[in-house]
């Protein structure tokens, strides 16, 4: 009931109405209908501006090591790859070959918008290269790709 309970105020809070009060609410010690919660309420709040030191050009190194970046070529490979199991696993099921060619268009629907947004970005993040003139760069990218 809890989770009916949970569910109804989410959809109550997206559509504007408010909040539902099921009696749930009130047995669980939280705020009553009516009253909005402030930022300062939420359970990680408190702590996450606590810890919240910068970190040093040493530690940030580390972090980095740690956590090296994934190559836009290797995810582009990935998305690929994984398009053309799909494709063949579309043919062995089905044996159609429509159903194929369907997968595989529907996986060149994305990973060919991927490549291209790929290339005009990694342009504009070169080391070096100022980070402003990068954010403006990948900002007219993006918005020279509309139709």
């Amino acid at each position: 009931m809890d989770l009916l309970a949970s569910t109804l105020h989410v959809i109550a809070a997206a559509v504007g109405m408010g909040t539902i009060d099921s009696g749930a609410t009130r047995a669980s010690g939280r705020r009553p209908s009516g009253e909005s919660p402030g930022w300062s309420d939420w359970p990680d709040s408190a702590a996450s501006d606590e810890g919240a030191a910068p970190l040093t050009a040493e530690q940030a190194r580390q972090w980095r090591v740690r956590h090296p970046q994934l190559p836009v070529g290797r995810a582009l490979l990935m998305q690929a790859l994984t398009g053309l199991v799909v494709t063949g696993l579309a043919w062995l099921l089905t044996r159609r070959p429509e159903v194929a060619w369907s997968a595989a268009y529907g996986a060149l629907a994305g990973v060919l918008p991927a490549a291209v947004a790929a290339r005009g970005t990694v342009r504009w993040a070169r080391p070096g290269f100022p980070p402003a003139a990068a954010l403006a760069g990948v900002l007219l990218w993006e918005g020279s790709s509309w139709p």
